[in-house]
C-alpha cells in the first residue's frame, strides 16, 4: 500500500481484494503476503484477471473501492483509512494526521496511539454523520525537525505530552489519558523496554506537536464551520445531480424549510435525485444556506465505491449495480462462454424479475446496498440451481505471451470463447467495440491500431455487455434513462443496409478526393461554404448592397476582409466612413449570447471580440453568463501550431458549452473590471517541455494544470478523443497544457468573483442583475425579466398582481420604465431585491440589422421601433424605391403598410418585436417589392470633400426625391445642421433620413407610432422650425459664403424666415 499508510496484517489488505475481486477470480492456493513485493503480481499471472494492465492498476481499483468513510467498520477492520483528499466524512477527521514519520515498529506503535487519541474525536462526531469540506491543505509530518529533548523522567515526558496534546486535540475528549492508558500496559519491571517505549511516544508526540504549532491552529480548524450546509453533488459524464432527500434533510436541519420542492420531494422514492437544473429552482434564500461540493463518480472493474446515505447506510448508483451484476455474470461466472440452448431463457426471466430494480421510467437513482446485496443473492440463487452445471465446459482465456492484438484477433477470440455461438451474431459489436481503444489512443498509424492484453479482455467483455442489452430491451431503456450510455459502452451499430450505404458513400468520397485533387491541378477546386465573416456580414447588410462578385477570403484577417468587401462595393457602401466603421458595426451586430448557434456556424470560424461589459448603476461590471468564455478568447494568442490550435480551440468549444446556461438571457456581476486575455512567458515556456508518449501521464498532466471539475476532465478528453485524429502524442500534450491553462484561468475568475458557474463553482449567486436598456433618455427594463426575478425570490402572484398592471403581464416583451420598476422593488420590500444590479445595456442604432437581444423565453428581438427602422433603411438605402418613384406608386406603397401596421401597436408602450415577427415582416416586404416595386433604381453620386448646403439639396433633387415628396428640401435644411461631420458618408445617412421624415408625414401612423414608442431622436425625426432662432441661419450662411455667393445666403434666409409663424411634423 503506500507508504503513509499504517502497516497491517496480511489478512486485512487481502480481505479488501476478496471483498473486491469475484471469488472465482482468485485461485484456491493464493495468500497475500506482504512480505513478497511480488505477491499481487503474482495474483495476475492467473489469465482471467488480464483486464488488469499491472499490479498498481489493481491496486488502485482496490484503494478507490475501499475509500469511504467508516470503511473500517464496512470491512469489519481495525487499521486506519488513508486520508482522501476534497471531501471527507467527519468520522475520518482523524486521517489528517496519518502521515507518520517513523518507520518499522516504532511506526506501527505511533499508529496505535494515535488511533486511541482519535477515538475521541470519532466517538464525538458519529451521531452527525455529515460532511466537513476541507478549507486548506493540512500540514505534513513527512518532513520533522530533529528533537534533541530529553526527559530524565516518565512523568516530565507524561506532563509534556499532556500540555501538547491539549493544544492540538483541544476540546475533542479526555484525550490527555490515552498515553497513560497505553504506557500503563507496559511492565515496570523492565527499564530498558520501559525506556524504549519512552522514546518512541516521545518522538512521535513531538512530531505531533510541532506539525500543528507549524499551522498555528488545532486541526478542527482545517475544516469549514458553520458558513454553509455542506450538500454532495454527484456527477458522472456530465449529468449533475444530488440526492433529493439530502437536500431536504440538508434544509430542513440547517434552515428549517425547504420552499416550494418540499412537497416534491416528500412523493419521491428514498434515493431519487434531483438535477442541477432542479435544484436551480432553489430560492436565493436557500441557495445561501448551502455549499455545494462535486463528488465524480468513478466506475471500478469489479465492486463498486460505495457512496455513504443521509440515512447513515450506503448505497450505488442503480445502473453500477447493473454493471457489477453483468461483469460478475460475464467475467466472474463467464455464463456465455459455452453454448448451452438453457441460458438465455433462464437469463431473460431473471432480468425480467429484476426491473422493479433496474426500472426502465426512473430517471437517475441509487440503489441501497441492502438492495443491491438482496439481487447479488438472487442472482447466486439462479446461477446456482440453473448455470452453474455449466461451468465445466466454459472456455477461459487461455495463457498467452503476446502483447498486442489485432482486430482479427479480437474476433478470433471471440469464436475460441464460444460466444460467437452463446451470442449469435455478437461478433457484429467487435468493429464498433474495437475502435473505442484505437481512437481513444490516438493511433499515429495503422499498426499502433493493435489492442494490448487486458484491453482484450475488457473489449470482450463490452461485446457481451452489449449483446445482453440487445437481448433484454428494457435494459437498454434503463441504461438511456439513467443518461449512462457512454458510462456502460453501448456502442451504435450499423445495419446491413447502413454499412453499405456508408461503403457507399466512402467510395463515393475517394471519387470525390481524387476529382478534386484534378480540378486543383487544373485550378479549377470547388469554392469553400461560406466563413462565419462571411455568413454576419451577409446577415447585417441588405443583399442589394453586396457585389455579387465578392467572396471572403479565407487566407487574409477579418478586418482586411472587410477592406476588400468596403472596396468592391465602395459604390454602394458609401454610407460607411471607412472599413474600420464597417468593421464595427458588423462586429457589434454579432455580440450577443450564442450568436455562432444563432447563425448556425461553428465557433471554430467565429468572428469575436471582448465581450460588452455594461456598467451598473451602482457601478458594477457586467456582462451576459454565456459570453463569460469570450473573456478567455485567447486563439490569437495561441503558439500552437494552426491544426494543433483548432483542435484546442474545438477541445474549450466542447467545455464552454458544458459552462453555458440554457437562460441565455441571464448577466452576471463583476467588481472587478474583467481584463483582456495574455498570456504570460511561463505559461508559454510550459508548451514546449518535452511530452510522455503515454496518454495516462497526459490526463494527469492536465488535472495538475487544471484543477478543475471531474466533469470538465471527461468532457475534455471525450473531445480529444473525438477530435484528435492523427495528431502526435508531443502535439496532443501541448493541447492540454493549452486547454488546462485557459479552463483554470476560468475557474479562477468565476471563484474570485463567487460567479455561479457549475461545474467549474458552484455558489449561491451573490447579487441579481437585470437589463436596464435607453431609447433617447428613456429607461426601462423588460417585464418578463423583473417578473422571473421576482418570481426567483418567492414572491407570489397575489403580489405581482398588485404591483405589476394585468396588461403587461399578458403583452408579450412589454417593458417597465425605471421609475415604475424601483417602485415594484420598494413595495416587495425585501432588501435583496433592493440591492439588485440595473445593468444599462448599449443601445446603439446600427446602419441596417440591429444586434439580437436575448429574450427570457429563449429567442431573440429588438426594439418594436428598431424593426421598423430595419424595414424604412431596406426600403430607402438598399432597394431606392424613391429613386425611380411614380406617384401611382403611393397606392401600393400605402396599401403595404397597411398590410403590417398590426406589428406595429400605436397604443402600446415602448416594447420589443420577437426577432422571427421580424423576420416574417421582413419576407413579407421582399414578396411586395419583388411583385411590385421592383425596377432599376439610380446610384446616389456624390463629390469627394465636404459638402455644403447647397451640395445637399441638389444631390436630393438630382435623385428625384422632391418629386416623390415635395417638401423633403424643408427637412434637409434642419437634418443637414445637425450634422457633425459634412462628408459623403454623412451625406448619404442625411438623404435617408430626410425620406424617413416625409414618409413619416405621407403615412401617418408610422410618426405616430415613433412618438409613442418616445423614439423621435432614435429615428431622427425632425420639424420644420416654428421660429427663425430654432435654426441656426447664420451657420448655413457662413458656409455659403465661403463660395462667395452673397446672393444664395440671401436666398437660404428667405427659405426659413417665410416659415417663422408656421409649424409642420
Amino acid at each position: 500500500m503506500a507508504s503513509n499508510s499504517p502497516p497491517s496484517a496480511p489478512i486485512i489488505f487481502e480481505k479488501e481484494l476478496r471483498k473486491y475481486i469475484p471469488k472465482e477470480l482468485i485461485p484456491d492456493t493464493w495468500k497475500y503476503n506482504e512480505e513478497d513485493p511480488d505477491s499481487l503480481q503474482n495474483l495476475l499471472k492467473n489469465p482471467q484477471l488480464g483486464m488488469f494492465e499491472s499490479a498498481k492498476e489493481l491496486l488502485t481499483d482496490i484503494n478507490l473501492s475501499a475509500n469511504i468513510p467508516k470503511f473500517i467498520e464496512y470491512f469489519g477492520m481495525k487499521d486506519l483509512d488513508e486520508f482522501q483528499e476534497g471531501i471527507v466524512d467527519k468520522c475520518d477527521v482523524y486521517n489528517v494526521f496519518d502521515a507518520c514519520p517513523l518507520e518499522g515498529g516504532q511506526r506501527h506503535i505511533a499508529w496505535m496511539i494515535l488511533e486511541l487519541c482519535w477515538k475521541h474525536v470519532k466517538d464525538i462526531s458519529r451521531k452527525e454523520g455529515a460532511l466537513v469540506l476541507r478549507d486548506s491543505e493540512p500540514p505534513s509530518l513527512l518532513n520533522v525537525r530533529p528533537f534533541n529533548i530529553k526527559y530524565r523522567t516518565f512523568n516530565g515526558f507524561l506532563s509534556r505530552w499532556r500540555m501538547d496534546s491539549d493544544k492540538i486535540l483541544k476540546g475533542l475528549g479526555e484525550q490527555t489519558s490515552v498515553l497513560e492508558r497505553f504506557l500503563g500496559d507496559f511492565p515496570e519491571d523492565d527499564p530498558k523496554h520501559h525506556k524504549k517505549q519512552f522514546t518512541i511516544c516521545k518522538d512521535y508526540a513531538e512530531a505531533v506537536m510541532d506539525c500543528a504549532s507549524k499551522c498555528g491552529k488545532p486541526p478542527t480548524t482545517w475544516f469549514i464551520g458553520e458558513k454553509r450546509a455542506p450538500i454532495r453533488i454527484f456527477s458522472f459524464d456530465g449529468n449533475t445531480f444530488v440526492m433529493a432527500h439530502e437536500l431536504l434533510k440538508t434544509l430542513k436541519e440547517n434552515v428549517g424549510n425547504a420552499g416550494e420542492i418540499e412537497q416534491e420531494i416528500l412523493g419521491m422514492p428514498k434515493l431519487s435525485t434531483f438535477t442541477e437544473k432542479e435544484v436551480d429552482k432553489l430560492s436565493v434564500e436557500l441557495w445561501n444556506e448551502l455549499e455545494f461540493r462535486e463528488v465524480h463518480v468513478v466506475q471500478l472493474m469489479f465492486r463498486q465505491t460505495p457512496i455513504p446515505t443521509y440515512y447513515e447506510g450506503y448505497c450505488t448508483l442503480a445502473v453500477d449495480v447493473l454493471y457489477e451484476l453483468l461483469v460478475d455474470m460475464i467475467v466472474a461466472k463467464k455464463v456465455f462462454h459455452t453454448f448451452q440452448p438453457d441460458i438465455w431463457p433462464c437469463i431473460i426471466k431473471f432480468f425480467e424479475g429484476m426491473e422493479f430494480y433496474f426500472d426502465p421510467t426512473r430517471r437517475i437513482y441509487f440503489l441501497d446496498s441492502k438492495d443491491v446485496d438482496a439481487i447479488k443473492k438472487m442472482w447466486e440463487y439462479v446461477y446456482n440451481t440453473k448455470l452453474r452445471k455449466h461451468y465445466p465446459n466454459v472456455k477461459h482465456f487461455p495463457r498467452t505471451k503476446k502483447t498486442e492484438f489485432r482486430f482479427e484477433e479480437l474476433e478470433k477470440t471471440l469464436e475460441y470463447l464460444n460466444l460467437k455461438k452463446s451470442c449469435e451474431g455478437i461478433e457484429k459489436y467487435a468493429r464498433p467495440v474495437y475502435d473505442q481503444f484505437h481512437v481513444y489512443r490516438r493511433c499515429d498509424s495503422e499498426a499502433e491500431e493493435r489492442l494490448f492484453l487486458s484491453e482484450l479482455h475488457v473489449a470482450v467483455t463490452r461485446c457481451q455487455i452489449n449483446y445482453v442489452v440487445e437481448k433484454v430491451p428494457s435494459l437498454l431503456k434503463f441504461i438511456k434513462k439513467q443518461g449512462a450510455l457512454r458510462r456502460m459502452n453501448i456502442v451504435e451499430l450499423r445495419t446491413e443496409q447502413e454499412q453499405e450505404q456508408e461503403d457507399e458513400q466512402e467510395g463515393e468520397q475517394e471519387d470525390e478526393q481524387e476529382d478534386e485533387e484534378l480540378e486543383d491541378e487544373a485550378n479549377m477546386a470547388s469554392p469553400p461554404p461560406p466563413s462565419y465573416l462571411e455568413t454576419t456580414i451577409r446577415k447585417c447588410i441588405p443583399k442589394e448592397l453586396i457585389p455579387d462578385s465578392w467572396k471572403c477570403d479565407n487566407q487574409i484577417d477579418h478586418k482586411s476582409n472587410i477592406a476588400s468587401f468596403l472596396e468592391a462595393g465602395k459604390k454602394q457602401l458609401e454610407m460607411f466612413e471607412s472599413s474600420e466603421k464597417l468593421y464595427e458595426n458588423v462586429i457589434q451586430y454579432m455580440d450577443f449570447p450564442k450568436n455562432e448557434e444563432h447563425f448556425k456556424m461553428s465557433r471554430s470560424t467565429r468572428v469575436e471580440r471582448f465581450p460588452s461589459l455594461p456598467k451598473s448603476i451602482k457601478g458594477q461590471w457586467c456582462m451576459y453568463k454565456n459570453d463569460l468564455y469570450k473573456l478567455f478568447d485567447h486563439h490569437k494568442l495561441s503558439p500552437l501550431q494552426p491544426t494543433t490550435s483548432k483542435l484546442a480551440e474545438t477541445i474549450l468549444e466542447d467545455c464552454w458549452e458544458k459552462l453555458r446556461v440554457e437562460k441565455h438571457h441571464e448577466m452576471i456581476a463583476s467588481q472587478n473590471e474583467p481584463m483582456v486575455p495574455t498570456f504570460g512567458d511561463a505559461q508559454r515556456a510550459a508548451l514546449f517541455e518535452p511530452f510522455s508518449s503515454d496518454l495516462m501521464d497526459h490526463q494527469i498532466h492536465w488535472r495538475e494544470i487544471a484543477n478543475v471539475s471531474s466533469v470538465i476532465d471527461s468532457i475534455a478528453f471525450d473531445s480529444m478523443e473525438k477530435h484528435s485524429g492523427e495528431l502526435s502524442n508531443s502535439e496532443a500534450g501541448k493541447v492540454i497544457v493549452w486547454v488546462g491553462l485557459i479552463i483554470r484561468k476560468a475557474e479562477m475568475f468565476a471563484k474570485r468573483g463567487l460567479i455561479h458557474l457549475p461545474p467549474l463553482n458552484s455558489v449561491a449567486p451573490s447579487r441579481e442583475v437585470i437589463r436596464l436598456f435607453s431609447s433617447d433618455k428613456n429607461l426601462f427594463v423588460m417585464t418578463h425579466d423583473l417578473i422571473e426575478i421576482l418570481q426567483r425570490h418567492g414572491v407570489d402572484s397575489v403580489v405581482l398582481d398588485k404591483l405589476i398592471p394585468d396588461y403587461l403581464r399578458k403583452e408579450k416583451l412589454s417593458t417597465l420604465s425605471y421609475g415604475d420598476a424601483l417602485k415594484v422593488l420598494l413595495g416587495i420590500g425585501n432588501k435583496e431585491l433592493m440591492n439588485l444590479e440595473f445593468a444599462k445595456m448599449k443601445s446603439d442604432l446600427l446602419m441596417f440589422a440591429q444586434t439580437p437581444i436575448p429574450t427570457h423565453y429563449g429567442g431573440y428581438c429588438i426594439f418594436a421601433v428598431d424593426a421598423l427602422y430595419e424595414l424604412l433603411m431596406d426600403m430607402i438605402v438598399a432597394k431606392k424605391v424613391f429613386h425611380n418613384f411614380e406617384e401611382k406608386d403611393w397606392e401600393e406603397v400605402n396599401k403595404f403598410f397597411e398590410s403590417i401596421k398590426s406589428h406595429f401597436d400605436i397604443n402600446r408602450g415602448i416594447y420589443f418585436i420577437d426577432s422571427k415577427e421580424v423576420g416574417d415582416i421582413k419576407k413579407e416586404w421582399e414578396e411586395f417589392y419583388n411583385e411590385h416595386l421592383k425596377r432599376d433604381s439610380k446610384l446616389i453620386q456624390l463629390k469627394k470633400g465636404q459638402f455644403l448646403v447647397n451640395d445637399f439639396t441638389t444631390a436630393l433633387k438630382s435623385l428625384k426625391l422632391d418629386k416623390c415628396f415635395g417638401d423633403i428640401v424643408e427637412y434637409a435644411y434642419i437634418i443637414f445642421a445637425k450634422l457633425e461631420k459634412k462628408s459623403p458618408s454623412a451625406m448619404h445617412v442625411a438623404i435617408a433620413h430626410c425620406q424617413i421624415n416625409c414618409l413619416a408625414r405621407k403615412v401617418p401612423w408610422i410618426l405616430e407610432f415613433i412618438e409613442k414608442q418616445n423614439s423621435r431622436n432614435r429615428m431622427n425625426i425632425v420639424d420644420v422650425a416654428v421660429r427663425q432662432e430654432e435654426f441656426d441661419v447664420n451657420k448655413l450662411a457662413a458656409e455659403l459664403e465661403q463660395m462667395g455667393t452673397s446672393e444664395k445666403k440671401q436666398e437660404v434666409k428667405g427659405n426659413v424666415t417665410t416659415k417663422k409663424n408656421t409649424k409642420k411634423k
